[in-house]
């Protein structure tokens, strides 16, 4: 998990999606509500190691907006 963004006292975190949803992010926002997203560059954009290079990642594809614990 690693912060994108402070604003004030709130923090922002992407954490990764597993157990079944590869490359899935999701964006913890207020209320929890979470924003899933995946890059949508075809191919992906990665690292010679294998991570994903977010450097070069142009477009993201939405997944999910709510509470997918409910």
């Amino acid at each position: 998990m690693a912060t994108i963004r402070k604003r004030g006292k709130q923090q922002y975190y992407v954490e990764v999606r597993k157990k079944g949803w590869p490359r899935q992010y999701a964006v913890s926002l207020h209320g929890g509500i979470r924003l899933v997203f995946e890059p949508a560059n075809i191919p992906v954009p990665c690292h010679d190691e294998g991570g994903i290079n977010w450097l070069r990642v142009t477009k993201v594809r939405i997944i999910y907006i709510g509470d997918y614990h409910d």
